[in-house]
């Protein structure tokens, strides 16, 4: 009886000690630090000799990461790594493919003057971008670890972010009347030597050829210069009432400012 006894006591210490290590196992995760934070493997086109993969970059990021955020951080596979951002822009949702509240992504520059942190939210997508000046030592980059402090900050709530009020549309100006005027009393020479011309004729052109409506086009240089003149519609220039008014205009000399360079059309008087 006395073995029964100690063999049932035995034998209730050791479930115990038995439920005390899985209480212990249970309770270990909880008191962990979550994993928040998920850093990609550095990428860079020109990595230094003694760290041709840039993961002695990444390691000391992801350390100094961890120190300053007072968070748990893993550095990503590099194949789970280029399926989820393949190229040079990751997508928005990076930090769901990575399984992550927060992704990191580290790009060395060219010069190795520095290195461009971006963080991805979960729900917010690309939040910021935070640059750590490095420089060069004994073939590997050193970077400065302060600027990690900056991701301290939240990022901006999207839903609360003020939303832009839209410019105003520019309506287009509409010249004075005075330019107006202005305009009309440049341009004023160029239909009384038209209206000279009317006297020339149609010459031998047969009256069932002959055009409903004459028109002249031309530019008007910065000094007032015309040039480009051209008659609409085309193949009357040898008529001697439209050769006469083509001449006149060309010959015409504008005052300078007054009209710009843009093609300028006026109508000619049928003879």
């Amino acid at each position: 009886m006395r073995r029964r006894r100690g063999g049932v006591y035995a034998g209730g210490a050791m479930k115990r000690v038995f439920l005390g290590l899985i209480v212990m196992g249970l309770a270990g995760p909880a008191a962990a630090k979550p994993i928040e934070w998920a850093i990609l493997p550095a990428r860079g086109d020109r990595p230094p000799p003694r760290d041709p993969t840039l993961m002695r970059l990444t390691d000391a990021i992801a350390a100094a990461l961890e120190v300053t955020l007072d968070a748990r951080v893993r550095v990503v596979a590099k194949d789970l790594a280029d399926q989820a951002c393949p190229g040079d822009e990751c997508p928005r949702d990076l930090a769901i493919l990575v399984s992550a509240e927060r992704a990191v992504t580290i790009a060395v520059k060219d010069d190795q003057s520095g290195v461009d942190l971006r963080v991805y939210g979960k729900k917010t997508g690309l939040e910021k971008t935070i640059a750590l000046p490095c420089k060069w030592s004994e073939g590997l980059l050193a970077c400065a670890m302060e600027g990690l402090s900056a991701m301290k900050a939240p990022a901006p709530s999207v839903a609360a972010a003020p939303v832009a009020s839209p410019k105003p549309v520019a309506k287009p100006a509409v010249p004075p009347k005075q330019d107006v005027d202005a305009l009309e009393r440049a341009l004023a020479p160029i239909d009384r030597s038209a209206a000279r011309c009317k006297a020339k004729g149609w010459g031998e052109l047969p009256v069932g050829e002959r055009p409903a409506a004459m028109a002249v086009r031309f530019r008007v240089d910065a000094d007032g210069t015309i040039k480009d003149v051209r008659l609409e519609p085309s193949g009357f220039s040898d008529v001697p009432a439209f050769a006469c008014m083509a001449r006149a205009v060309e010959s015409t000399r504008l005052t300078a400012g007054v009209v710009d360079d843009s093609p300028r059309q006026r109508p000619l008087p049928l003879p």
